[in-house]
This record gives C-alpha cells, sequence and structure tokens, in this order.
C-alpha cells in the first residue's frame, strides 16, 4: 500500500511536470524589436558580454517572451517610432543604444487614435449620406467609407482576414440601409 502512495505521488509530480513543461512550450518567442535590443545590450561598443556558446543562445529560437508582443500593426508602429526616437536621442549623447519608454503612453495613444477612428467611421457617414442626395453620389460615398472602415480595422485591430471581411460587410448592409431607408426627417 506504502508504494502504490509513492507512486501516486510520483504520477501526479509527472503530470504535473508535463503541464508545466506544456506550457512553456506554448509561450511566443520575443519579438524581432525585442530580441534586437538584447542582442545590443550584449554587445556594444564592440565589448561582447558573452562569449563561446554562450552567444548563440541569443537566437529567437531559443528564447520565449513572458509578455506577449501585441499584435495590432498600429501599436506596433508607434513603438517603433518611439524606439527610433529615443535610440536618436542617446546616440547622441554616447549613450547605450537601448532606451526605455512608457508602455501605457503607447497604449494611451492607441485608445486616442482608435476612437476618433470610431467617431469618424460611426458619424462621418450618417452626415455625408444624410446631406448628399445625389444617387451615385451616395455610393461612391459607400464605397469610400466602406474601404476606409476595412483598412482602419486591419491596420488598428489584430482581427483576421475573416473578422475584417465580416465587419466590413456588416458595416456596408448598415451603410445601405441607411440610405435606403431615404428621407429620415418624417417629413
Amino acid at each position: 500500500m506504502e508504494l502504490i502512495l509513492r507512486l501516486r505521488v510520483k504520477i501526479k509530480e509527472y503530470y504535473e511536470a508535463l503541464l508545466l513543461q506544456s506550457k512553456v512550450a506554448h509561450l511566443q518567442a520575443p519579438s524581432q524589436r525585442v530580441l534586437r535590443a538584447v542582442k545590443q545590450m550584449f554587445n556594444q561598443d564592440g565589448f561582447t558580454v558573452l562569449e563561446g556558446q554562450a552567444k548563440e543562445y541569443l537566437d529567437a529560437n531559443d528564447l520565449i517572451a513572458l509578455k506577449s508582443p501585441t499584435a495590432d500593426p498600429l501599436s506596433n508602429y508607434l513603438r517603433k517610432a518611439r524606439a527610433a526616437k529615443t535610440k536618436t536621442e542617446l546616440v547622441a549623447e554616447g549613450l547605450p543604444r537601448i532606451g526605455r519608454f512608457n508602455e501605457q503612453k503607447i497604449v494611451l495613444r492607441v485608445n486616442i487614435i482608435t476612437i476618433i477612428v470610431a467617431i469618424v467611421f460611426l458619424i462621418g457617414p450618417i452626415l455625408a449620406l444624410y446631406f448628399v442626395q445625389n444617387a451615385p453620389a451616395k455610393l461612391v460615398l459607400i464605397v469610400v467609407f466602406t474601404a476606409g472602415f476595412a483598412a482602419s480595422v486591419a491596420l488598428i485591430t489584430n482581427a483576421r482576414r475573416a473578422e475584417v471581411f465580416f465587419g466590413t460587410a456588416t458595416y456596408a448592409a448598415v451603410l445601405v440601409v441607411f440610405v435606403s431607408n431615404g428621407d429620415l426627417s418624417g417629413g
């Protein structure tokens, strides 16, 4: 009986180790920006901190990111723009080329841009389609706003192609229904 209890403990430890290994295996590799920053940190001004085989371990296949990188293109663009500005400032002062910036400021900027774009693509078509009387012009406006909506969803969010397509089709359908209802003044 004692052997069975010890085996149960060992089997439980084994399964816990398997689950932990599975979680580690599903962690993502660091982004190229982060990987370049780490490599620069270990190799500055011709002085290499890592020697021998340790230099070979700075490969994306061997490293994991503890924080998943954001996938939306707008956040990535703003991070790259901020990193380029910081790098230029640091190089000019003779400091190491790895800079830090407040991630919350990036998130705030992305949120503000997203809100502005949402307002433009929700209120803009309503106003434009309400005041335009020419049917071909309304059709052109629907096409322009739909294309702009699709581009903004693709560039601002991390939506997959199918989600962009579905969202765009729904948006276009709402605009068409708005136009087909005609005069909304009640007169």
